[in-house]
C-alpha cells in the first residue's frame, strides 16, 4: 500500500491578517442593513491589520506599503462608526470609502507567492 501525501504549504500570519482585513472591508460595506454589519467588518478589519503588524515591512507586489495604507483605512473607518450615529450619511461615506481603499490595499499588497524572488 502506498500513501500519497499532499505537501502543505504554512500559511503565514500576515496572510490570515490580510485576508481577514479584506473580509471585513467587505462586510463593511454592508451599511444598508444597519450598523451591526459595518461594526462587525470594522472590528475584523482591525483584527486583520493588528494580526498582519509584524508583516508590514514586506512589500506587497503592487503596494510596497500596503500596510500603512491598511492601518489608516481602518482608522477612517473607525472613525466612520462615531460620526454614523451623529450622522448617517456622513458615517456611512466615511465607512465606505475606507472600507474600499482597505480592499485595494489588501488586494494590491498581498502576496500569495512569498517563495517567488523579485
Amino acid at each position: 500500500m502506498s500513501s500519497t501525501s499532499k505537501s502543505s504549504t504554512p500559511v503565514s500570519a500576515g496572510l490570515v491578517g490580510q485576508i481577514l482585513a479584506g473580509a471585513g472591508a467587505a462586510l463593511a460595506l454592508l451599511g444598508a442593513f444597519g450598523i451591526a454589519l459595518p461594526a462587525i467588518g470594522v472590528t475584523l478589519l482591525f483584527v486583520g491589520v493588528i494580526i498582519s503588524a509584524p508583516y508590514a515591512g514586506n512589500p506587497g507586489p503592487y503596494l510596497r506599503d500596503w500596510w500603512s495604507v491598511l492601518g489608516v483605512t481602518a482608522l477612517v473607518c473607525l472613525v466612520g462608526i462615531g460620526v454614523w450615529f451623529a450622522s448617517e450619511v456622513a458615517g456611512n461615506v466615511l465607512i465606505t470609502v475606507g472600507a474600499v481603499a482597505a480592499l485595494v490595499a489588501v488586494g494590491l499588497g498581498t502576496d500569495l507567492d512569498p517563495d517567488e524572488t523579485r
